[in-house]
C-alpha cells in the first residue's frame, strides 16, 4: 500500500513516528513522507528507509500567501504520488491534507496529540514536571482501536482483513516562564544607571552655565566717575623747571637774533617746500 505522511518536521517525524515508519515499511508498505528538513542527519537516515519530499514549513507563519503556497504544494505531491491513504500530524497537516485529500476522494487519517496542561488537570500533584516527563516518556500501545477507523480502511482500500498498530506517544511542551534570570536583571540595572548617569551630566551642565555670572554693565557716566575718584592728580613735567636745552637756546636766541631769526626762516621755507 502506498501511504503518503504529512508531517510539519522531519525531527518530530524521526522522534515520534519513526516505530510507526517502520512498521509499516516492515509490512511491505511504500511509505513517501512529505517534511520540511530541519536536521540533515535525521533526513538522511529516513531516506534510506523511504521517499522523502521536501516541504518549507513555518509554524508562527500566518501569512495567507504562504499559507496557500503550502496548501498548493499538498495538492502537487498528492497528485503526483497517488497514495491509496494519507497520514498526518500537527494543525495545519490535519486541515490542508483533509482538504486536499477529500478533492480526491483519497482515504485520510488525521492524528492530533496533546495531553493538554497538566498542572490544571492536578496530574503534577506530588511530583515534579521532570519526574513525570521520565515517568511518561515511553510509547504506549493502544489497543482498543475504533471499530468504524477499521471498517472505513476495508471500505477505501478493498481490504477485508485490516489491523491497526497503535501507539499513544507523549508530547511535552515546557511550560514558558516569565520570570527574568540574573543576567537580565544586571542589563536592566546597567542601563538604568547609565541613563541616570547621563542626566545627571547633562542636569550639571546646564545648571552651571544658567548660574555663570554675567557681568554687570557699567555706564559711561559711572566709568568717569569712578576714574575720577581713583585717579591721583599727575605732576607736571617740564613746566615748572626748565630743561638745560631750553636754556641754550633761550641764550643763543638773545645773543645771536639775526642767525635765530636766518634759522627759523630757512627751516619755515623748507618745510613748505
Amino acid at each position: 500500500m502506498r501511504i503518503l505522511i504529512l508531517s510539519n518536521l522531519i525531527s518530530y517525524t524521526y522522534n515520534f513516528r519513526l516505530e510507526l515508519i517502520e512498521a509499516l515499511i516492515k509490512r511491505k508498505d511504500e511509505v513517501i513522507i512529505a517534511s520540511d528538513n530541519d536536521d540533515d542527519a535525521k533526513w538522511r537516515k529516513l531516506e534510506k528507509e523511504c521517499e522523502l519530499i521536501e516541504v518549507p514549513f513555518d509554524g508562527k507563519n500566518i501569512e495567507i500567501k504562504k499559507e496557500l503556497r503550502l496548501l498548493s504544494s499538498y495538492r502537487r505531491i498528492i497528485n503526483k504520488v497517488k497514495p491509496e491513504v494519507v497520514l498526518s500530524f500537527t494543525i495545519k497537516m490535519n486541515l490542508y491534507g483533509g482538504l486536499v485529500s477529500g478533492f480526491y476522494n483519497i482515504p485520510y487519517i488525521p492524528m492530533i496529540t496533546g495531553l493538554g496542561e497538566l498542572e490544571k488537570d492536578g496530574k503534577l500533584k506530588d511530583t515534579t514536571w521532570e519526574e513525570y516527563k521520565s515517568k511518561h516518556a515511553d510509547p504506549v500501545k493502544v489497543t482498543d482501536v475504533d471499530q468504524d477507523l477499521i471498517t472505513s480502511v476495508q471500505n477505501a482500500t478493498g481490504i477485508s482483513q485490516v489491523s491497526f498498530l497503535v501507539y499513544e506517544q507523549p508530547e511535552f511542551i515546557d511550560k514558558t516562564s516569565n520570570a527574568r534570570s540574573l543576567s537580565d536583571i544586571l542589563q536592566i540595572v546597567i542601563t538604568v544607571l547609565i541613563f541616570a548617569l547621563l542626566g545627571f551630566v547633562v542636569f550639571k551642565s546646564t545648571r552651571s552655565t544658567q548660574e555663570e555670572p554675567q557681568e554687570e554693565e557699567i555706564s559711561v557716566d559711572s566709568l568717569l566717575e569712578q576714574t575720577t575718584e581713583t585717579n591721583e592728580p599727575l605732576e607736571d613735567i617740564g613746566y615748572s623747571e626748565k630743561s638745560e636745552t631750553r636754556l641754550l637756546i633761550e641764550k643763543f636766541v638773545d645773543e645771536n637774533p639775526e642767525a635765530a631769526a636766518l634759522l627759523l626762516r630757512n627751516w619755515l621755507n623748507e618745510d613748505w617746500e
